[in-house]
């Protein structure tokens, strides 16, 4: 947080009804600004967020958005020294009665989980006013998105590290009797420290719920098991098809499916077609031992990947130690 954004300097301000620029600190009144919500400075020119209280949190500056709402990184009226991320409702959408209960359905799956070292914490949930929030830990650091988007691609080592790390929470949270259902770049972070971390429970459902069959199509396309697409159940090998294009995503730098004409050919009857037929030339920069890992993880068929967890995590190792004894 910058100097200037001082967490008993925006308090006081708040309480005056004005909001003081932490570019050139003019004085920015609250009376004709939406709070959350961008504002041009009078006097600089440039654009800031408007705080807004949310029970006995401030939230000062939007760092992610969703289909669902927008999380924020936040201070508590009295634990001021700390950062939290506080994720809300979008604001065209608080009232949103299906919205309100995803949220609640995400804050008490995520507190189940939050002991583990590498799942983001949940701090608190609640209604304050007209606003549904959820408070979690705020990680430093960059999503595994942002970490390929900056290095080009990342190295079969360090992908593979990162994946084996997600793999023992998903494992985790698969014995706990959950399946994410949500696995993308954007839901793993690396923090400062290179610690890793899987965040955002939206999507998690109870195994036998996930297993029945689903009449909404959620998350992308990208990295979602065909089975969703065709509104099938899912069960384990759907969670490692997209471990499987997660891992493929960090190798090569960019996601197996790349276009809209690609995507479009993941839909129902064409997905096994089209994929037989990319396969060869998609993990052709890939060493042959890892292409075929990720080749068996991203099967059409789910009776062809991987069957469970443990039986990846094997091969997986094999790969590290074979990588590791390459380095040295």
């Amino acid at each position: 947080m910058s100097s200037i954004l001082i967490p008993e300097k925006i308090i006081e301000d708040y309480h005056k009804n004005f909001f003081e620029c932490p570019y050139c600190r003019d004085q920015i009144p609250l009376e004709s600004h939406k709070p959350l919500a961008p504002a041009p400075c009078g006097k600089c020119g440039k654009t800031v967020m408007i705080p807004h209280r949310v029970s006995d949190f401030w939230l000062f500056q939007q760092i992610g958005s969703g289909a669902m709402g927008a999380v924020y990184k936040a201070f508590h009226q009295l634990h001021q020294r700390s950062i939290y991320a506080v994720k809300i409702l979008n604001r065209r959408e608080k009232g949103n009665d299906r919205l309100i209960r995803a949220l609640q359905r995400e804050a008490h799956i995520t507190s189940k989980f939050s002991t583990h070292p590498h799942i983001i914490n949940f701090i608190t949930h609640g209604w304050a006013g007209d606003e549904y929030y959820m408070a979690m830990e705020y990680i430093q650091g960059q999503t595994l998105l942002e970490k390929i988007e900056a290095e080009g691609k990342l190295s079969e080592l360090v992908s593979l590290e990162i994946i084996a790390i997600v793999i023992d929470t998903l494992k985790y949270v698969y014995d706990s009797g959950f399946l994410f259902r949500d696995l993308k770049p954007e839901n793993i972070m690396i923090s400062k420290e290179n610690l890793v971390y899987l965040f955002d429970f939206g999507l998690t459902l109870p195994n036998e719920v996930a297993a029945m069959e689903q009449d909404v199509l959620e998350a992308s396309p990208i990295y979602v098991p065909p089975e969703r697409l065709t509104g099938e159940g899912e069960d384990i090998t759907s969670e490692i098809y997209s471990l499987g294009m997660v891992l493929y995503h960090a190798v090569a730098g960019q996601p197996y499916f790349t276009t809209a004409q690609e995507i479009t050919g993941v839909l129902k009857r064409h997905v096994s077609s089209f994929r037989l037929s990319s396969e060869v030339t998609k993990m052709g920069k890939i060493s042959k031992d890892l292409a075929a890992v990720i080749t068996k993880m991203i099967k059409r068929e789910r009776d062809e990947r991987y069957m469970d967890l443990d039986t990846l995590i094997h091969d997986i190792d094999g790969l590290l130690k074979a990588r590791i004894a390459a380095k040295h």
